[in-house]
């Protein structure tokens, strides 16, 4: 889904060591697998890309002021950001980079930390991920990062893939949404899924929000249609992405139609989704025409050309 007012306060990933954090930490680490990996394959079909480091960062702006010391002597959080998980393959991976790791320097240069807000903020956190992936964009970069007290350096080099950031936040409830950089989970969705490939269909799901630019369209006017609409396109799109990463698209319908047992107002779509009854056609009939393509995956450039036959 867009994002909503009601769910931006959904904060703070998981720090990479605490075991009463373990959940939160597994969550982190499967939602960057799974979007690395789409990312990657999906690269063909963004108009805009950007480096992909492979990587789940956390900020000590994000916890409350209660606990910031604690992280502070046991990561280092007021030096940099810390490496929550590494998406294995990635660019990070690559670089040699682990958990727990914290990036103190690019370049040479400290991280500029700016004053710490007195409540959680994503805002400074993000802030400081514009300005790294702004020296990832230029060429391969030097980072010095903190480990186990011992400062060490390491070259990393992201490729140019589909614009890609994903957080999982401290939430009860179970939602995600797209804000047009980052998609967000809460953990509570994260734990509703059976496997990677229906935990796949959300990450995907969200991803796809981002690239096709639907919050942007939304937020300047530019795109009036029911919000409803736009989910549909997601869904659609987001099958695509699916295949392409190597996920099984089928386990969408299988996520989508037992969400009605924990959430039962998914049933009717409260204005913002289809009911769920003409969600799972539209899926079903996506699935179909992409079974009914023999080269279902070569589509570069034509990621617009096709919107999902939703009656609205």
């Amino acid at each position: 889904m867009l994002l909503l007012p009601f769910v931006a306060a959904m904060l703070v990933s998981a720090p990479p060591q605490a075991s009463s954090a373990e959940p939160l930490r597994a969550a982190d680490a499967r939602v960057e697998a799974i979007a690395d990996r789409i990312a990657r394959a999906a690269t063909p079909w963004c108009a805009e890309r950007a480096p992909l480091p492979g990587w789940v960062l956390h900020h000590l702006a994000e916890y409350p002021a209660s606990l910031r010391a604690d992280l502070v002597a046991i990561y280092a959080l007021d030096k940099g950001p810390g490496i929550v998980a590494v998406a294995p393959g990635g660019a990070a991976a690559a670089a040699g980079l682990l958990p727990g790791d914290t990036i103190v320097a690019v370049e040479g240069e400290s991280i500029e930390m700016g004053a710490l807000p007195t409540r959680e903020s994503r805002e400074p956190g993000s802030r400081i991920e514009v300005a790294i992936d702004a020296a990832l964009a230029r060429s391969p970069t030097r980072l010095t990062v903190r480990r186990g007290g011992d400062p060490r350096e390491v070259v990393l080099a992201a490729p140019a893939a589909c614009p890609t950031h994903v957080r999982i936040a401290r939430a009860e409830s179970e939602n995600a949404f797209a804000d047009g950089r980052y998609a967000t989970f809460s953990a509570a969705l994260v734990a509703r899924t059976l496997r990677d490939d229906e935990l796949a269909a959300i990450v995907a799901h969200e991803l796809a929000h981002n690239y096709l630019g639907h919050y942007a369209a939304r937020r300047d006017g530019r795109d009036r249609r029911p919000m409803r609409q736009q989910e549909a396109e997601a869904d659609a799109f987001a099958l695509r992405l699916m295949a392409a990463g190597g996920y099984d698209p089928h386990a969408a319908i299988a996520f989508f139609a037992r969400m009605v047992t924990w959430n039962p107002l998914d049933a009717i779509g409260l204005g913002t989704h289809y009911a769920r009854g003409k969600r799972l056609t539209a899926l079903r009939d996506e699935l179909a025409r992409m079974e009914a393509t023999p080269d279902k995956l070569n589509w570069a450039g034509t990621m617009l050309a096709w919107p999902p036959r939703v009656t609205p």
